[in-house]
Order: structure tokens, then C-alpha cells, then sequence
């Protein structure tokens, strides 16, 4: 008996599994509860539907669509729901708001018009409020109590889009054109960021020059291990731009010295653990873009 019962294909479970994460996505999204928790569980259930799918996922087509669909689908309902009005008790912190901006990012069909708009249409938009409180008039969900969720995705995901940048024959000359207006991108946001609370004192908190020189450090070390090999490869054909993109790279240098600085006489324990990590970077950051500058006969 057994034998004769037939085992469903993976395309089979896919198209169910696509027909609950469709159900559960108009439940959270079609039908306002006013519920942050109750969504947030309808997105956990969505995510563990996509993790069962690539499971039994093989190579086929209509599996590597199945898997896009599932990513595209957590990436949208995310975005929706952090454009949400919710009620004002409820309460904005990382385990739902930061989880819904990494799930937006991180599935995001075009990651860097996502970190766009957080930047320039979210972030930046937050110190024109009443005395940075919020919240973000198309962006509910970020005010003075969720800022340090969203500031922290961002910055973090600033740091991996320049990593998977590289991830490409970075010696073909037809893509380099396309890698120095990403990286210009990503350095002016990285900018953006650290002008963000170097102009606005309320943001300045703690917790938020933490991130800053954790991920400003992160950003630095990928930075001087694949733009300046990057840089070497391109010079004479794109001399100018490397020129104003160091140029760029040093104003976020000297920010991060500052908040050394501030850590020390601040006496915090977190910023003094941090500093030393960060300031190795910059001084790699200095070391490495000297010796470009010398094999080129720059200096």
C-alpha cells in the first residue's frame, strides 16, 4: 500500500506553501488589526514557509521562482507594514521593527533603491519632526523610540551591499563605471548617517556612535581590502573619481575620530571597547591609500 502512494513533487509542496504564505500576507496586510504582534507572528510564519521551501527547493527553474516569490513577498509585506499607522501605545523596538526592516532589506529585489529611500525619505526626514520625536509622515514606525532600530539596520546593510558590490569580476572594465557610482552611493549615505547625528544632538545617543563605529570600522576594513585592489586595477582610467572618492571616504574617517575621542572623555565602556578596532582600520584606511597614491606616482 505504501508503494503505491505516490510522494507529492518539491514543485507540488512549493505551490502549496505559495498558496498559505499568500493567505497568511492578505490576513496581516488586507485586513487592518491594529495588532503589531499579531502581524509581526504572521511574518515569522511567512519566514518559516520560506525556509521549509528552500529545504526541499532542488535546482529546477520552477523552484529557484518559487524561492524568489517567497523572498519578494516577505520583502513587500515587511515594507507594508512598516508604513503601517499602529496605535500609539504600541511599542516600537527591534524585535519588530528592526526584524521587518531586516526582512525588507535583505529580500529586496533592488536593495539599493530600498536603502535609498530609507535614508533620504525616512532617516534624513526624522530631525524635520518636532524636536526629533517623529514620527516620519510616509514612515509611521520611525520615531525618537524605533530610530536606533532603523539606524541600525541601515548602517549595517551600507556595509554589506559594499561587500556583495565586489562580488564580480572587479577587473572587467565594462562593470567598473557601474562599481564607482555604487560605492559613490553608499559613501555619501555612509556620510549622510554620521552628518545625521553630528547635526542633530537629540540622535547622538550611546547606543547609536556604537553603531557607528562598528559598522563605520566594517565598512573602512572592506573598503581598504577590495576598493583600494579595486582603485589599483582602474587608475589611470578613473583617476578623478578615485581621487573624490577617498576624498569622501576621509570626511567619515574624521567623524569616527571624533567619537573616539568623545568615548575617552566620556569614559564609556562600549565606545573605549570599540575604539581600538576602529582606529586600527583608519590607520589602515591611511597606510593603504598612501601607498596607492605612491605606486602611482601621486604623491
Amino acid at each position: 500500500y505504501q508503494e503505491s502512494i505516490r510522494r507529492p513533487s518539491s514543485a507540488h509542496i512549493n505551490n502549496l506553501l505559495v498558496y498559505v504564505a499568500d493567505n497568511v500576507s492578505e490576513i496581516i496586510t488586507g485586513a487592518y488589526t491594529g495588532d503589531l504582534e499579531f502581524a509581526m507572528d504572521g511574518v515569522l510564519t511567512i519566514q518559516s514557509i520560506f525556509e521549509c521551501s528552500k529545504r526541499i527547493s532542488d535546482d529546477s527553474s520552477d523552484a529557484k521562482a518559487a524561492t524568489t516569490s517567497f523572498g519578494k513577498k516577505l520583502s513587500d509585506v515587511s515594507h507594508k507594514l512598516l508604513k503601517e499607522h499602529w496605535p500609539e501605545e504600541t511599542k516600537m523596538n527591534k524585535s519588530n521593527v528592526g526584524k521587518l526592516l531586516t526582512l525588507f532589506l535583505e529580500h529586496s529585489t533592488d536593495r539599493m533603491s530600498s536603502l535609498t529611500s530609507l535614508v533620504n525619505d525616512v532617516l534624513l526626514e526624522l530631525p524635520h519632526t518636532e524636536k526629533c520625536k517623529g514620527p516620519v509622515e510616509n514612515y509611521p514606525t520611525c520615531s525618537s523610540s524605533s530610530f536606533g532600530s532603523y539606524y541600525t539596520v541601515v548602517i549595517s546593510y551600507l556595509w554589506k551591499e559594499l561587500v556583495q558590490l565586489f562580488d564580480c569580476d572587479t577587473k572587467n572594465p565594462s562593470v567598473a563605471k557601474k562599481m564607482f557610482e555604487t560605492m559613490a552611493e553608499l559613501i555619501n549615505f555612509l556620510q549622510s548617517l554620521f552628518d545625521l547625528t553630528r547635526e542633530n544632538e537629540c540622535l547622538a545617543k550611546k547606543a547609536i556612535l556604537l553603531q557607528q563605529l562598528k559598522f563605520g570600522s566594517k565598512f573602512i576594513e572592506t573598503f581598504v581590502a577590495k576598493a583600494i585592489p579595486f582603485f589599483q586595477v582602474h587608475f589611470e582610467q578613473h583617476q578623478d573619481t578615485i581621487f573624490e572618492l577617498i576624498r569622501r571616504m576621509q570626511k567619515n574617517c574624521r567623524q569616527m575620530y571624533a567619537i573616539i575621542a568623545h568615548g575617552k572623555r566620556e569614559k564609556d565602556a562600549n565606545l573605549a571597547k570599540e575604539g581600538p578596532r576602529a582606529k586600527k582600520s583608519l590607520e589602515l584606511f591611511i597606510h593603504k591609500v598612501k601607498s596607492l597614491l605612491k605606486k602611482n606616482r601621486c604623491m
